[in-house]
């Protein structure tokens, strides 16, 4: 990643630079990438989950939460012991889930380890869009947004000026809007997991113990 800052409404990241925080349950670990609080209570956060084990999700009572797998064969999501009878599967390739923090979700895991993409939102403080987008340019108008390369590489461009580029792995945190940051496509095998985060009570839209 070769990325010139030049001003403070936006910052780049790695993975591989963001420091774990491993799961209470020693299921797997916690990286995270962007969050906002009001008097130390949550009211939006971004992270990415290492899930190692099968084992229980945390549970957040007033949160909605969202997901979408980065890496790895695949994850099934169910709170079978709860009334709602709550599945989600979690697979290459596949759409993004959301659910309710009080749902108690138990992983299993499909074949080996996986890495996934997290939002979590207080309801009634903000909501979240998120989205896969594949071989397209992405206008980060509006804030905040937290991109993240998952394959391929992207061009970062403010106003038509190239600043650089980010590879598989790497990603933008967008804090105050910046008119014309785009990210573009390098090649033909890129993607992007994208969030939006805007404040309002409505649920989550889609274009974190176990992750939390």
């Amino acid at each position: 990643m070769n990325i010139r800052q030049i001003d403070a409404g936006w910052r780049t990241f790695c993975l591989d630079a963001v420091t774990p925080e491993p799961w209470r349950n020693g299921g797997g670990l916690t990286r995270t990438i962007a969050t906002s609080a009001d008097h130390d209570a949550i009211v939006w956060r971004v992270s990415v989950a290492d899930i190692t084990h099968d084992g229980p999700f945390s549970v957040f009572p007033g949160i909605d939460r969202a997901a979408l797998l980065i890496s790895g064969q695949g994850v099934s999501l169910d709170d079978a012991g709860l009334q709602n009878r709550l599945k989600k599967r979690l697979q290459a390739g596949g759409e993004a889930a959301q659910f309710p923090g009080e749902a108690m979700l138990q992983a299993t895991l499909d074949d080996g380890p996986v890495r996934l993409w997290n939002v979590m939102t207080r309801r009634g403080q903000a909501r979240c869009t998120l989205q896969r987008i594949d071989n397209a340019a992405v206008e980060l108008d509006g804030a905040p947004w937290i991109c993240l390369v998952q394959t391929g590489r992207y061009h970062l461009r403010l106003a038509g000026t190239e600043l650089g580029q980010l590879d598989a792995g790497c990603g933008i945190i967008v804090d105050i809007a910046a008119p014309h940051l785009q990210l573009l496509p390098a090649g033909s095998e890129a993607s992007l997991i994208c969030t939006r985060i805007a404040p309002g009570s409505s649920s989550s839209s889609l274009q974190d113990g176990g992750p939390g």
